[in-house]
Order: structure tokens, then C-alpha cells, then sequence
């Protein structure tokens, strides 16, 4: 290298080294300036903790002192209420439901205001004034409402088990799927089993409860008739002697349920959990179950009386019972009463129907033919009675013509004998005879009647054994099944037997006047009773005096009505479709444009009036 070279070289470091120097100063500069800016920061995020941690200590000893304040006795009224005001800001705020297990809120204003899903358990609330408030779901166990206003108040699915409703102001009050127990107290003119709330004794036909959470709930002898219950979980829930006939229980939880004496029939238990119930005494006749469906160990679902795959249904009564779609497969049905059954859509395949009774209300899957599969009708309306029907008024009209005589116009000597209309059977007759002419001799026809073909028989099911009733300490058979029943060591005096059902069978107590008890059966002395919206479908009321019975809405397809004093009753808006009223007096009785009635049947023509 050159000096000029090395010259240049030492020149170009000399510049560079200034630069470099400058930028290591910068950077030094950036580090210390970024480290005061986290020390800022960290400094800033922990003067705000520690402020957040004073106010809310400072906060939450004010909250436990309101809650502490509702609570005391010895604190004024106007206290209790700006602690409950405070209570109930800071519940709102936090998104949280109110907190008020054992508030004295006795005589308090609340109305209208905001209590859902609000502890109140074992709260005082008597005399309160909760007009219009919304206490959907709070929990109300225990708590005293006696005297308390609850005008237009909602308590929907509220928990109001032990609590103590008595004197309370319950007009417009919703209590839809709240609960309640045995200890619940409500006014004695209150028909809680009928508010829509459910507990022992409810009245929830035809309730809609799909997939509702009702483990533990007690049922006890509560009426569940028609309720849609799919998918419910029922979980240990006390259904003793419970009314679920026809209930929708598709896909619902009953595990460790208790389920004694319990009556299911007509209940769709498809795909139900039955495993660990009580099943000590239920009624599942006509029932139906799939091949989901889990039952309780040990326990035989084919010879319980219900429908489904490989079902012992051998003798079994099931008239009128809904079997739309039901899995039948490999069913034994042999000798069972299917008149008026609905078999639409049913799975038969394999099932054996020899000597299974039905008529021509029985309604089969598409195609089906009962008869060839060894089924019975038990009427003569078929093809072959139809014939036989033709036949004997053929037959009739001929023996008309006999009596009749034939006659035989004479025209002059040269006239030839009349031929025979219908010559069949002929027989010798003497000519009747003319003034001016010579007697002729006539053959006079005598039609004869095609040979009848002989009806089918009438084939009559065997007659089951009565059913004893032993249990001489029960006094209620509210809507108990006693068909077949024999009850003639019992004594009845001021038992409950309403809505129960009975046949003539049925055997009472010497001396018992069923007929007036309320149950409904043969010849029952109904007049002016109200049964409006009732199902009381296929019960036989032959011969019942319904005089001026209140029957709007109701529900009586397939009843037997023969005979029955129907005059004055109301019956707007009932289904009366495939009901029998041959010889039931109808004169007066109102109906309106929604009343079905059997196909063909003329309410006007038998005295009925439409009402519009």
C-alpha cells in the first residue's frame, strides 16, 4: 500500500469514529428514558390498585351493613328501606341477583319493582305491598307473606315451598311452573291446584313442561293428564298416585322417581329413563314405550300392560286407546278389544292379532289387512253384512209382491196367459173369473229370495276378574280407574270419588248410591255439573243424566251416550266424534260452530240449537 493510500485510510477512520461515538450516546439515552417510562407506569398501576382495593373495602363494609340492616328488627322502617334501595343498586350494578335471606321487609313499598331470581328465603314480607313485582324465579322457601298485596305480581317459577301465603291479595297473580309443597300455605278461597303452580294435588292437564327442570318436585296426586313433558328431567320427583294419563313423555328423565300407584296409561314413555323408579302399583295399560326406553331393574316392560316391541298385549282392553305410530313389532295382541283403536302409522310387523276383536272405527296402518291376520269384527257392517243387508230386503220386497197377489189382465179368449215377471218357483193359481169369457188359467209367480249369507259372529271378550279394593283408610278415588273394580266391603260415606271412573262391573258397598257420588260411569247423575275443558274421552256415560251440564270444551270422543239426558246442556266447543248417541235426548242443548259431532249425526234434527 502507498503512503497516499495509508493517508486516506487513516482519514476515513478519524471520520467514522466521531459517528459511532455519537450513537452509542443516543441509545444510552433511549434505555434510561424507556425505564423511567415503566417506573411510571408499574408506579400508576398499583396507586390504582391499592385506590380500587380502598374504595371497595370502603364499599363492602357499607353492603354488609345494609344486608345487616334489613335484617334487624330494631332498625326503623325507613332505614330497612334505603338499605334495601342500596342492596338493590349494587345487585343491578354487579349483574347479580338481590341477596335478602331473612329481610324484615314486613309493610315495605315494593311495587313493581325487581326481585327476579332474589333470595327471600325465610323473609318477612308480611303485609307487604308487592303490586305488579317481578319475583320470576326467587326463592320465597319459608318466607311469611301473610296479609302481603300481590295484585298483578309475577312469580313464575318462583320456589314458594314452606312459604306462608294465608290473607294474601292474589288477584292477576301469575304463578305458572312456581312450586309449592304440602307445608305451602295459600287463602282459603285460593285454588292453588289450579293457579298453574305445581305441587301435591296440582291440576296441570295439558300443561306444557318440555325440558323443564323439575328434579325432587313432589306430584303427589296431582293431575298431569295430557301434560307435554318431553324431555323433562323428573329426577327423583314424587309422582305418588299422580294423574298422567296420556302425558307426553318422550325422552324425560324419571330416574329414582317415585312412581307408585302412579296412573301412565295412554303416556308416550318412548325413550323415557325409567332406571331406579318406584313402579310398585302403576297403571301403564295402553301406554306405549319404545325400544330406548329404560326401565328399573328387574322390572318386566312386556307383561305391564304398555305397547311397544314384543308387548304381552293378549287379552288386553284397548279400546278407543291411541296407538299412532306405535312400535308393535313382535307384539303378541292375540284376543286384545281394539274397537276405536288408532293404529295409524303402527309398526306390526311380526305381531299376532288372532282373535283380536275390532269394528270399523279401528283405524289401521295403510295396507293392513286385520282379517288376514287372524283379527275379528265385531259388528256386521263389513262387505258380507252389507250383502246380507241387501239380500234380506230383496227378500222382503218379494214377500210383499206375494201378499200383494200378481194381477192378470184379461184381454178376450184369444188372449195368451201374461208371462211372468220373475218366474222362479211357479205354483197353479185360479184364474179370477170374467162375466163373458171362459176361466183362464194363469201361473202366478213367486219370487224367492236370493239365499242370505250368514252374518259373521259376534265375538264377545272374556270378562277379566273384578279388581278387589282393600285399602279401607283411603278416602280419596279422586279420578281413579274403578272399572272392574269390586268395592263392596269398603265403606264410602264421604269419600271423594270424583271424576272417577267406573263400569257396570263395577261392585259398591249395599246401600251406596253411586250414581250421586261425582264418579262417571253408567247412569251417573251429572245435571248441572261443570265440566268444562274435562277429557273424558271413551267413558261410558250411557243413560247419565247430564240435564243442563256445563260440557264446553270438552273432550268426549268415543263416549257411550246412548240414553243420555243431554237436555239444556252446553256443549260449545266439545268433540263429540266417534261418540254413540243413539236414544240420547238432546232437546234444547246448545252447541256452537267448533262442536264436532259423529260423522252424519244432525244435532238440529234431535233438538239441539246452534248458538253463533
Amino acid at each position: 500500500m502507498t503512503a497516499e493510500e495509508l493517508a486516506r485510510s487513516a482519514a476515513e477512520r478519524s471520520a467514522e469514529q466521531p459517528v459511532e461515538a455519537v450513537t452509542k450516546s443516543d441509545a444510552g439515552k433511549q434505555k434510561k428514558l424507556s425505564s423511567k417510562l415503566t417506573l411510571i407506569v408499574v408506579v400508576a398501576i398499583t396507586l390504582a390498585l391499592v385506590v380500587g382495593g380502598l374504595v371497595w373495602a370502603g364499599a363492602r363494609p357499607n353492603i354488609e351493613q345494609s344486608r345487616a340492616t334489613v335484617r334487624d328488627a330494631k332498625a326503623t322502617k325507613q332505614e330497612r328501606a334505603q338499605a334495601l334501595q342500596h342492596l338493590l343498586a349494587h345487585s343491578r350494578s354487579q349483574n347479580q341477583a338481590p341477596r335478602l335471606r331473612n329481610a324484615r321487609l314486613g309493610g315495605a313499598s315494593l311495587s313493581g319493582v325487581g326481585l327476579s331470581a332474589a333470595d327471600l328465603q325465610q323473609a318477612d314480607l308480611v303485609e307487604t305491598d308487592l303490586r305488579n313485582a317481578d319475583l320470576t324465579g326467587a326463592d320465597l322457601r319459608r318466607s311469611k307473606l301473610t296479609g302481603a298485596n300481590l295484585r298483578g305480581a309475577v312469580l313464575r317459577r318462583a320456589d314458594l315451598r314452606g312459604a306462608d301465603l294465608r290473607g294474601a291479595v292474589l288477584t292477576n297473580t301469575i304463578f305458572e311452573g312456581s312450586k309449592y309443597d304440602n307445608k305451602t300455605r295459600f287463602p282459603d278461597a285460593f285454588d292453588h291446584r289450579q293457579s298453574g303452580a305445581y305441587g301435591p294435588e296440582a291440576k296441570l292437564g295439558g300443561v306444557d313442561l318440555r325440558g323443564a327442570d323439575l328434579r325432587g318436585a313432589s306430584f303427589r296426586d296431582a293431575n298431569l293428564m295430557r301434560a307435554s313433558l318431553h324431555g323433562a328431567n323428573l329426577q327423583k320427583a314424587e309422582l305418588r298416585g299422580a294423574n298422567i294419563r296420556g302425558a307426553g313423555l318422550v325422552d324425560a328423565v324419571l330416574r329414582d322417581a317415585d312412581l307408585s300407584n302412579t296412573d301412565l296409561r295412554g303416556a308416550d314413555l318412548s325413550g323415557a329413563d325409567l332406571r331406579g323408579a318406584n313402579m310398585e302399583g302403576v297403571d301403564l295399560r295402553g301406554a306405549r314405550y319404545s325400544a330406548q326406553t329404560r326401565w328399573p331393574e328387574g322390572f318386566d316392560s312386556r307383561t305391564s300392560g304398555a305397547a311397544g316391541p314384543e308387548a304381552n298385549l293378549q287379552r288386553a282392553d284397548l279400546q278407543g286407546v291411541d296407538l299412532k305410530g306405535a312400535d308393535l313389532r313382535r307384539a303378541d295382541i292375540r284376543e286384545a278389544r281394539l274397537q276405536g283403536a288408532d293404529l295409524r302409522q303402527a309398526k306390526l310387523d311380526d305381531a299376532k292379532f288372532t282373535g283380536a276383536v275390532y269394528d270399523g272405527e279401528t283405524r289401521w296402518p295403510h295396507g293392513f289387512q286385520p282379517a288376514h291376520a287372524g283379527a275379528l269384527r265385531s259388528d256386521n257392517s263389513g262387505p258380507a253384512a252389507e250383502a246380507t243387508d241387501a239380500g234380506a230386503a230383496e227378500g222382503d220386497a218379494g214377500s210383499a209382491d206375494d201378499d200383494a197377489g200378481i194381477a192378470i189382465e184379461d184381454t178376450g179368449p184369444s188372449a195368451p196367459a201374461p208371462t211372468p215377471v220373475r218366474p222362479t218357483r211357479r205354483r197353479r193359481a185360479k184364474a179370477p173369473v170374467a162375466v163373458a169369457t171362459p176361466a183362464v188359467a194363469a201361473e202366478v209367480v213367486e219370487p224367492v229370495a236370493p239365499p242370505v249369507a250368514a252374518p259373521k259372529p259376534v265375538v264377545k271378550p272374556k270378562e277379566r276378574p273384578l279388581r278387589p279394593f282393600t285399602d279401607t283408610s283411603r278416602r280419596s278415588y279422586v279420578e281413579a280407574d274403578l272399572r272392574n273394580g269390586d268395592l263392596s266391603t269398603l265403606t264410602l260415606a264421604g269419600a271423594d270419588l270424583r271424576w272417577a271412573q267406573y263400569n257396570r262391573r263395577t261392585r259398591w258397598p249395599a246401600g251406596f248410591d253411586h250414581r250421586r257420588s261425582g264418579a262417571l260411569g253408567p247412569g251417573a247423575n251429572l245435571a248441572g255439573k261443570v265440566m268444562r275443558d274435562a277429557s273424558i274421552r271413551g267413558v261410558d256415560l250411557s243413560g247419565a243424566n247430564l240435564h243442563k251440564a256445563d260440557l264446553r270444551g270438552a273432550d268426549l270422543r268415543g263416549c257411550q251416550l246412548r240414553g243420555a239426558d243431554l237436555r239444556g246442556a252446553l256443549l260449545h266447543g266439545a268433540n263429540l266424534t266417534r261418540s254413540r248417541l243413539s236414544g240420547a235426548r238432546l232437546t234444547d242443548a246448545r252447541f256452537s260452530t267448533t262442536t264436532r259431532w259423529p260423522e252424519g249425526f244432525q244435532p238440529a234434527v234431535a233438538g239441539a240449537k246452534l248458538e253463533l
